[in-house]
């Protein structure tokens, strides 16, 4: 008669631990032996890790930064643009475009006694006048007010000189309740056809230090009887031969038209952006 094989392998015995609820729960032997013998990481391991963490994050968030903080002047200087397009085309429904207001030559050439230049603003002043009647809460500066010091976009080179940025005559800018300073330029007495530019509009968006950038903070658009307002700067070629953080020398005040277009300021960040062929940094 065959004898039976037995198994030489005993069951492994279990071991009943509490569970809430009174309920218990049972595990094996082996199993809680796989569990306690696992291996986690070393403590050498962790902090090379969050070494590795710490460098990749110090490299992109300087970057990731700069593109928030462009991001979000750009969404600012179209909401401020919006918002003087609107009040602009009801004064112009009211009083008629500018080409038939009669405007004045601001800059007519002459000089007083000391040989410091003459400008007659007075079509500037009336022309932020009308436009008051549409924006709730604007504030005029006086002819000394300082508003801004500004710079080119370097940060360092002056461009309103070390007194600061003042609108040199009364209601010739002024600045809205969530800080945003609009400004009417000097004017043309002729501009009757499409292609002359009546005046010209300067933005600053809100700075808490009262410095500002050409180009990051500052922004000119000239003012058309028939197109209205437009965006200062080409639209073709190459970027850095008007707009350019490389070149101080450059008109840092022909940047509005990129930011309008494309949207961003990358021009902060590289220096080889093309209208036609690159239109963001890598």
């Amino acid at each position: 008669m065959m004898n039976k094989k037995t198994n030489n392998l005993k069951s492994a015995p279990t071991l009943t631990l509490p569970h809430g609820g009174g309920k218990n729960c049972l595990m094996s032997k082996a199993n809680l032996a796989i569990r306690v013998g696992a291996k986690g990481f070393t403590l050498a391991e962790v902090l090379i890790t969050l070494g590795v963490i710490g460098v990749v994050a110090s490299m992109t968030m300087p970057a990731l930064i700069q593109d928030y903080q462009a991001h979000k002047r750009v969404n600012q200087l179209k909401k401020a643009v919006s918002v003087y397009q609107q009040a602009f085309t009801q004064m112009t429904n009211e009083y008629g475009t500018l080409d038939t207001w009669g405007l004045t030559e601001s800059d007519k050439g002459e000089v007083d006694e000391n040989g410091k230049r003459i400008y007659d603003f007075s079509s500037s002043q009336l022309i932020n006048i009308r436009i008051a009647k549409y924006l709730k809460g604007l504030e005029f500066f006086k002819a000394d007010d300082v508003m801004v010091h500004s710079y080119l976009m370097d940060g360092t080179t002056t461009w309103s000189g070390d007194n600061g940025w003042k609108p040199a005559a009364d209601n010739r800018y002024f600045k809205l309740p969530d800080g945003t300073i609009f400004g009417t330029g000097m004017t043309t007495a002729n501009c009757n056809n499409e292609n002359s530019i009546c005046t010209s509009l300067w933005v600053i968006l809100p700075n808490a230090n009262k410095k500002a950038l050409l180009g990051k903070d500052i922004f000119a658009f000239d003012i058309y009887p028939i197109k209205g307002i437009v965006p200062r700067g080409n639209t073709t070629g190459e970027l850095k031969q008007d707009c350019s953080k490389q070149n101080p020398k450059s008109n840092n005040d022909r940047c509005t038209a990129w930011v309008m277009f494309h949207g961003n300021m990358d021009y902060l960040k590289c220096d080889d952006l093309n209208w036609e062929t690159k239109t963001r940094c890598k």
